[in-house]
């Protein structure tokens, strides 16, 4: 199961998009659904330590299903599949979907 986290975490650390101004991170992940917890943490961790970010900055990182995605004008119910706050640690999965909504609670 080690192996199987490692891919959807390779998978997902891409950043596709960086907005300095505002701390916002795009990752295209259409696999983040179907992740477990411990593959979400492995994942937000892996985004941000393997791009210099320091995970005790304050950053969001949006996970959507394309690149077609990667503005926050372009986020919507159906593309947006995940939100990470660093502030609090919280991770929502379908942040825009009620009835499909997860929320976690990251160790990061």
């Amino acid at each position: 199961m080690v192996y199987s986290m490692s891919i959807h975490a390779d998978l997902c650390a891409n950043i596709a998009r960086y907005d300095e101004e505002k701390n916002e991170i795009f990752v295209v992940c259409p696999l983040l659904s179907s992740m477990n917890d411990k593959e979400i943490e492995n994942t937000v961790y892996k985004v941000l330590t393997s791009s210099g970010f320091s995970p005790k900055k304050e950053y969001t990182i949006n996970f959507v299903t394309s690149t077609e995605y990667i503005s926050k004008e372009k986020l919507d119910k159906n593309n947006h599949i995940g939100l990470y706050y660093s502030s609090n640690n919280r991770f929502l999965v379908w942040p825009k979907i009620k009835s499909k909504q997860r929320e976690i609670q990251l160790r990061i």
